[in-house]
């Protein structure tokens, strides 16, 4: 009984790495994908080397490998948005100025804004009322007082 591990299993266990990376995020079991697919070449390459090596060789390259990762995402952390709301719809409202259709009572009213009715946290006012938009909270709006002219 031969007491190897041959090339060909080496390239299937980076390949099956690399598979695993689709469904789990976080960007870990692509390194050990590469690692296995680097040990696989260099068995190929000598196919003479022990098991023993080939563990290795896939560990310590497994190893520097996600620290150069870590190091490079330390140096070079992610761009800032030139648009932070893009994607982030109520964040869009922020700071405009509305006119309330219906009351806030017990801090909590409605807000009419384009074709939908939304959720309003703020001090009780009635309808009429002039509010800015000031965060969001969840889906719900926080809303102040305003004395501006609405953005409807």
């Amino acid at each position: 009984m031969e007491n190897n591990i041959e090339f060909w299993q080496w390239l299937i266990i980076g390949v099956v790495f690399l598979v695993l990376e689709v469904f789990a995020p976080g960007a870990i079991f692509m390194w050990f994908g590469f690692s296995g697919l680097l040990t696989g070449l260099v068995a190929w390459l000598f196919p003479e080397m022990s098991i023993g090596l080939q563990i290795l060789l896939f560990s310590v390259s497994t190893v520097l490998s996600i620290l150069v990762w870590r190091l490079f995402r330390q140096k070079s952390p992610e761009p800032v948005s030139p648009d932070p709301d893009l994607n982030n719809r109520l964040g869009t409202y922020i700071g405009q100025v509305h006119t309330l259709t219906h009351p806030v009572v017990d801090g909590k009213g409605r807000l009419q804004l384009g074709d939908g009715t939304w959720t309003i946290l703020g001090p009780d006012l009635p309808a009429g009322s002039k509010v800015r938009i000031s965060a969001v909270k969840g889906v719900q709006f926080v809303v102040e007082l305003a004395d501006e002219k609405p953005v409807d």
